[in-house]
């Protein structure tokens, strides 16, 4: 019965996590270059109002597509990482608490990204998740250790969180690159033969790959035109300080585009849980984000593998 209903929930959630990332995420952060006044002062308020009807709805879906998504986990299992998301809801304060409660976080991931990691399909699809893993798994680690270290009233930065942060990110860029190895390698095994990639069930579609061009070119184009502002929109939208030579960050981007708009097209609850934890970024800064990490894990660990015709 979740079965039936789950897919339709990733559906909305993703198309709403995707307005609210370009409205709030990206948007908002040029309302500075907005005339104040008129037309554009008011379609810029527009925007942000339904960005943020966008992010409310995404978290209304994100618990009913989580909940769907653990049906299928053992009780303890399912308890466990649903009080964690329950959390994840609450603005936490008391930096204690709230060091602890990520500690709760990084324990539930952990799980769930183990139980989808032997489910994976093949070496390389299996590689790149636990790279994905490794990578959140060290910003949790750091980001809890400064709130801890806050809590203990100690001054600055708690001891290696830089470069906790600065490893980790550079795990979270070479992560597409491996788990769009066996495209690459399908793509050399077929080269002069379109037809014959294509009956692999590796090819991007046309679609597939105008996204993964485009979303190429627009971060190329903004190390070009400005790379500080380039870094700060990085940062805000999905956690990338960009302090790694900028043609990793353009790999990374193109592949990680082209392998979820290909599994989008043969493993659809799969491509959607691995789009969300791409939308939720590096190093998350919303509860909203910490949320689409345990839902895309949770539909994971399920090992969906239907296969859909192009």
């Amino acid at each position: 019965m979740a079965a039936a209903y789950r897919l339709p929930a990733l559906r909305l959630l993703w198309w709403a996590v995707w307005v609210e990332y370009l409205l709030v995420r990206l948007f908002s952060r040029v309302g500075i270059y907005i005339p104040k006044g008129g037309k554009a002062l008011a379609i810029y308020g527009a925007a942000l109002t339904l960005g943020e009807i966008a992010f409310n709805l995404s978290l209304l879906v994100g618990v009913v597509a989580l909940a769907l998504a653990l049906t299928e986990q053992r009780r303890s299992v399912a308890a466990g990482v649903g009080s964690v998301a329950v959390l994840s809801l609450v603005r936490l304060s008391n930096p204690l608490w709230a060091g602890v409660w990520m500690l709760g976080v990084m324990a539930a991931v952990a799980y769930l990204a183990l139980s989808a990691l032997r489910k994976a399909d093949g070496l390389w699809e299996r590689g790149g998740l636990a790279l994905v893993l490794a990578a959140q798994l060290t910003a949790y680690a750091a980001g809890a250790a400064q709130l801890l270290w806050g809590a203990l009233g100690l001054p600055g930065a708690a001891p290696l969180v830089g470069a906790l942060y600065r490893g980790g990110e550079l795990l979270a860029v070479v992560a597409p690159l491996a788990l769009a190895m066996p495209m690459l390698r399908a793509a050399l095994r077929s080269w002069g033969s379109w037809d014959s990639w294509r009956s692999r069930g590796r090819a991007v579609s046309p679609h597939g790959a105008l996204y993964s061009v485009g979303a190429t070119a627009a971060l190329a184009a903004g190390y070009v035109a400005n790379a500080d502002v380039t870094a700060v929109l990085a940062m805000y939208s999905l956690g990338f300080s960009l302090s790694w030579p900028a043609y990793l960050y353009i790999a990374g981007l193109a592949a990680g585009v082209a392998v979820i708009m290909s599994a989008l097209r043969r493993r659809r609850e799969w491509g959607l849980a691995l789009g969300l934890l791409f939308l939720a970024g590096f190093a998350p800064q919303l509860n909203q984000q910490q949320l689409l990490i345990l839902v895309g894990w949770a539909v994971l660990a399920l090992g969906s593998k239907e296969a859909v015709s192009p």
